[in-house]
This record gives structure tokens, sequence and C-alpha cells, in this order.
């Protein structure tokens, strides 16, 4: 549960800083769906190695 609050916490601040990015709405989105695969991919792994790490 604590994970899925600090992923949303750490998703939102992203989400902040890139739409108060100057870049144009095309690599603002780019950039989120790139910041968004990354921080899934980190906290999936953070997630596994706080539940014992199965397998």
């Amino acid at each position: 549960m604590i994970i899925k609050l600090l992923y949303l916490a750490v998703n939102l601040f992203f989400l902040a800083g890139i739409l108060l990015s100057p870049y144009s709405p095309a690599s603002k989105v780019l950039m989120y769906i790139a910041m968004s695969l990354i921080l899934a991919f980190a906290f999936k792994r953070l997630s596994k190695e706080e539940g014992g790490g199965e397998g």
C-alpha cells in the first residue's frame, strides 16, 4: 500500500514538472509516457523486493 502511494506521489510530481516545462505538447506526452514506464518498472522491482522476492 505504501509503495502504491509513493508511486502515485512520484508520478504526480513528474507530471507537474512535465506540464510546467516549455516543450511542445507532443514532447510532453512522450516524456510522460517514458517516465511512467521507467517508474512502473522501478516500483515493480521495488515492490517485488519488499514482498520477499519470489523467484
